[in-house]
């Protein structure tokens, strides 16, 4: 599983690119090992499975190095299941959370085409902090399989209303699972409330090893409480194009950093 550079990465899934049309989807091969289904008319991650055959490759390339085979997993907001698929080819368990009924119908599909569903779960929730029982998600505009708390009528195609559950509300219920190692986070502006209602999952689970998507811009004051409330329990890095990490020492970091939008990676001090 593990890759040596981002290079490595790239090359490994142009190589292996090749798709087809199957009914209303698009059938695409990742990482030259797996297969997606895909929507046609998404202009976000669709273009890019096509044509390269893997997804943010430093991303990709960090997972290889931090998240061990046999690892139990959960992919918050897996969209088509990019991370889902690359991690359960790589012999881990995932639970695999998205909130938009199209993501599912796909992620159903890719699922019986890698023959991964005796170690993939999938979850047609939106997960949150669990406080309400519903909630309402925006479309964007092309890119119909992202979902946010955050949009309206003015930027956003169309809404429809999720059920919701915490992951610790879901895994106080789930029977044999006795340790969760790695937990993916990309929930567009959800981050807040899913990190509220996992708490008792990080305690129960020291070891485990958190990447989420922070986009200052989600929160008030550029995400400086939030960010805070992160670092009271948890070193943070993020990760770098090179798929290296960097340190976040202070919660003003967003103030001067140059990209709005990182992928943190968080382990408990």
């Amino acid at each position: 599983m593990k890759y040596n550079s981002r290079t490595e990465v790239e090359t490994i899934g142009r190589t292996g690119t090749y798709s087809y049309k199957e009914d209303d989807a698009i059938v695409a091969r990742q990482m030259s090992s797996f297969w997606l289904y895909v929507n046609p008319t998404d202009k976000g991650f669709t273009p890019h499975a096509i044509s390269d055959g893997y997804w943010e490759a430093w991303i990709t390339l960090w997972m290889s190095r931090n998240v061990k085979p046999d690892s139990v997993c959960i992919d918050v907001g897996a969209n088509c299941g990019f991370y889902t698929f690359f991690l359960a080819k790589h012999r881990c368990r995932v639970f695999s959370f998205d909130p938009d009924p199209k993501c599912i119908a796909l992620l159903n599909r890719s699922n019986r085409i890698n023959g991964c569903e005796d170690h993939v779960v999938i979850e047609n929730l939106a997960v949150t902090d669990g406080k309400a029982a519903e909630i309402t998600l925006w479309e964007f505009n092309g890119h119909s399989m992202n979902t946010t708390i955050d949009g309206n009528a003015e930027t956003c195609d169309s809404s429809f209303i999720a059920k919701t559950i915490s992951l610790d509300g879901y895994f106080s219920k789930k029977k044999g699972v006795s340790k969760i190692d790695f937990v993916k986070i990309d929930a567009e502006g959800s981050e807040e409330l899913i990190w509220h209602g996992m708490q008792k999952t990080l305690s129960a689970n020291s070891d485990c090893l958190v990447l989420m998507e922070f986009v200052s811009s989600h929160y008030a004051k550029k995400g400086k409480p939030f960010l805070t409330n992160i670092m009271k329990t948890h070193r943070v890095t993020y990760v770098d194009y090179a798929g290296d990490e960097q340190p976040i020492e202070s919660n003003s970091f967003f103030d001067t950093d140059t990209e709005d939008i990182r992928m943190l990676a968080l382990r408990k001090k």
